[in-house]
This record gives C-alpha cells, sequence and structure tokens, in this order.
C-alpha cells in the first residue's frame, strides 16, 4: 500500500529571540508498506469482497428455488380449481341423465308399463347425483378462494367478488416422445438452484480457508518513507539595532522542499504465536467445506432420484389419459347402446342407470387423469430447474 501526507504548522509568539515570527512549517512524507507474507497480493486483499460476492450468488439461488416452490403452489391452486370445475361439469351432465331417466320411469309407472317397484333404483340414483353436485360446487368454491388468495385477489374486496375465468384447457396434447433420462439428470444438474447454492457455499468455505490460512502467517512488511521539510516567515535580523524585520511566508517554506530529504527503511515481524482464533476460524471452515462436499454428494444423489421419478410419473400420467380417453369411449358407447337396449325393452333400468354411472366414472377418472399429468409436468420441470424458463419468467437479480 502507498500513503502520503503533508502537513502545515504556522506557530506566532511573542518571544523576541525566535528567528522566524511568525513561522511556517510544511511538511512532506510519503511511502509504501508491501506485506511479505501475510496479506501478500491482491488475491487476499480482494478476499473479503470476493466471499461477499460468492455469498450474494448463493443467496440468489435460494431465491430463484423459493420463486420456483411459490410458483408450483399457485399452479396446483389453479389445477385444483380446474379440476372442480371438470368435475362438476361431468357430475352435472350426470345429473342431467340420472333425472331423465327418473322422469322417464315415472311416466311409465302413470302408465302402468312397469311395476312402482321400479321406481326407487332412478330416485336413489338422481339422489346421489345431487348429492355429487353439491360437494362438488363447495369444493369448487374452497379452491377457487384459495386461488384468488394466491393471485392476491382477495385483498380488494372489488376484484374479490369477480368470478374467475380459467383459460387454460385441460386437455393437454399429449407428447409422445420418449426421455432421455441421463441427459434430464444432466439438464438438472445444471439448472437446479439448490444444487447452485451448495456449489456456490463449496466455493465460499475455499474463500474462507485461504483467508484463515493467510491469519496464520507471519506478519512480513517492508516499510519504506521519504519526508521533506521547509521553514520560512517573517525573519528578525539578530543583532542589529534598531531590530530589521524580512517579510517571508508560506512560499519561502514551500521553496525548501527537497533540499532536506530523508529516507527511511524499516523490517517488521510480527510471529502470531498461540493464535487460537485463526486456528479455530480455520478448523471452522475445513469442517463447514467437508459438510458442504457431504451435502453436494447427497444433493446430487436427491436430484438424480427426483428427476427419475418425475419421468416415471410423467410417462404414467401419459399412459394414465391415454386409457382413461379408452375408457371414456367404450363407456360412451356402452350407455348409449344400452339406452337403445331400453328403449326397444331388451334390458331394464337397472342396467342403463349403471351404464350411466360406468360414464360418469370413466369421465370422472379422465378428468383426474389429465390433471394428474399436467401436474407431474410441473413437477417434472421444478425438478429439472427449468420452470421460470419454461414459463418464460424472467427475474433481474
Amino acid at each position: 500500500s502507498l500513503f502520503s501526507q503533508m502537513n502545515i504548522n504556522r506557530n506566532s509568539t511573542n518571544d523576541s529571540f525566535q528567528t522566524f515570527n511568525p513561522s511556517y512549517t510544511p511538511t512532506l512524507q510519503m511511502g509504501f508498506i508491501q506485506p511479505l507474507l501475510r496479506n501478500r497480493g491482491r488475491y487476499i486483499t480482494k478476499l473479503p469482497i470476493t466471499i461477499a460476492k460468492a455469498q450474494r450468488v448463493s443467496q440468489e439461488h435460494g431465491f430463484f428455488d423459493q420463486i420456483q416452490r411459490l410458483l408450483v403452489t399457485s399452479e396446483n391452486s389453479y389445477w385444483d380449481t380446474v379440476s372442480a370445475r371438470e368435475r362438476l361439469r361431468v357430475q352435472r351432465e350426470a345429473l342431467k341423465l340420472a333425472e331423465a331417466s327418473l322422469e322417464r320411469s315415472r311416466r311409465e309407472v302413470e302408465l302402468g308399463a312397469t311395476s312402482p317397484l321400479e321406481i326407487f333404483q332412478p330416485e336413489q340414483n338422481a339422489a346421489s347425483a345431487k348429492l355429487q353436485v353439491t360437494q362438488i360446487e363447495y369444493q369448487l368454491q374452497q379452491a377457487e378462494d384459495v386461488l384468488r388468495r394466491q393471485t392476491g385477489a382477495d385483498l380488494d374486496p372489488d376484484v374479490r367478488a369477480l368470478p374467475i375465468e380459467l383459460t387454460e384447457n385441460i386437455s393437454l396434447s399429449i407428447d409422445n416422445s420418449q426421455f432421455d433420462r441421463e441427459q434430464m439428470v444432466a439438464l438438472a444438474y445444471e439448472k437446479r438452484p439448490d444444487l447452485k447454492t451448495v456449489r456456490t457455499n463449496l466455493e465460499v468455505n475455499d474463500l474462507q480457508i485461504d483467508s484463515s490460512m493467510n491469519a496464520l502467517k507471519p506478519l512480513l512488511t517492508l516499510q519504506g518513507s521519504y519526508s521533506t521539510q521547509g521553514r520560512g516567515g517573517n525573519t528578525r535580523v539578530s543583532g542589529s539595532n534598531p531590530v530589521i524585520i524580512i517579510p517571508g511566508g508560506l512560499s519561502d517554506a514551500l521553496g525548501q522542499f527537497f533540499n532536506y530529504n530523508t529516507f527511511a527503511f524499516n523490517l517488521n515481524l510480527t510471529l502470531p504465536i498461540r493464535d487460537r482464533a485463526a486456528s479455530a476460524n480455520l478448523a471452522d471452515a475445513v469442517v463447514s467445506k467437508k459438510l458442504n462436499a457431504m451435502r453436494l454428494r447427497n444433493t446430487e444423489q436427491q436430484i438424480r432420484q427426483e428427476v427419475l421419478n418425475g419421468v416415471s410419473q410423467v410417462e404414467s400420467g401419459r399412459a394414465n389419459v391415454q386409457l382413461a380417453e379408452i375408457a371414456v369411449d367404450f363407456a360412451r358407447k356402452r350407455a348409449e347402446a344400452d339406452q337403445k337396449r331400453y328403449d326397444l325393452g331388451v334390458i331394464n333400468i337397472f342396467f342403463l342407470l349403471s351404464a350411466q354411472n360406468d360414464l360418469t366414472v370413466a369421465e370422472s377418472q379422465l378428468v383426474n387423469a389429465q390433471v394428474t399429468y399436467r401436474r407431474n409436468l410441473l413437477t417434472l420441470q421444478q425438478r429439472l430447474g427449468t420452470l421460470l424458463e419454461t414459463k418464460n419468467i424472467m427475474i433481474q437479480p
């Protein structure tokens, strides 16, 4: 390090024996201090700033990870609302079929075409459908309240009363392409913010170890300095009668600079004998690095398992959607066929209601499979660390 300083002293006295009165004494000093062991080099000098920057990066990665978790929670609330609305739609259609069957059965009983004992099954079926509709309506209301809270719409009395319009279609086209599991694991190792946090913490540990080892080195410094000074002012000529005063000032004193030069060099050595604080800091840094190294390995294993499970869940959800679509198609065809058979008098009302119930169950299972598939895709994107990129969310650090 370099240093320099300049001092100017002015002294005025009533002592008649002083040569200069008032007197000006400017002093200029400059020099350098060069560490030879401890604190040597720009790397060590900038080490605290480097550690602070690395810790800031670590906090940014943690912030991105928290944003992803909040986004997953919000989108799951959205899909809860979508699921409730779709299930309500399916159940209302089932209620219409049940009421239509009940109405037809009542007319048949009135006309004497069937026994009054046959009316109980349609009545029970219609009552069960109404019960399901009522339950799902309250579930939808609860899901919408949660979604309003997630979006902050519950804070404004005027906004919270507005209906929620869900724009994303639940029936997403299924991508049948196969996943490269190892490639997706490698992508997660590159993108996951929690893994980046652990890696950054390891870098911070290395910097802390360097700082602690530097503190244990002897403090050996080479110091050099140069100084010069001058003196001036009103000069009193002694021995003259009367007294002769020669005017002068600061400019006279400054004019004497570099006439009286002083050079000095010294070498200082300080030995850190039994510096327990520095030793303890080094031990803490080493232990922290070992813990973070183990944490890094555990995080990598956990991420690999999460990605593989996420891929399996997406593939399973994709297969469930395809199978549920086939089941709905067969259930609808069976319900239509049983309706025609019932109209022809081949079967009784029990078989028709059974087919209609099976259709309702199949459509409900399809809704659940579609929502589960969308949730699995969301979870996989989070586990890959690409959720913010997929949603086109840009965060300025």
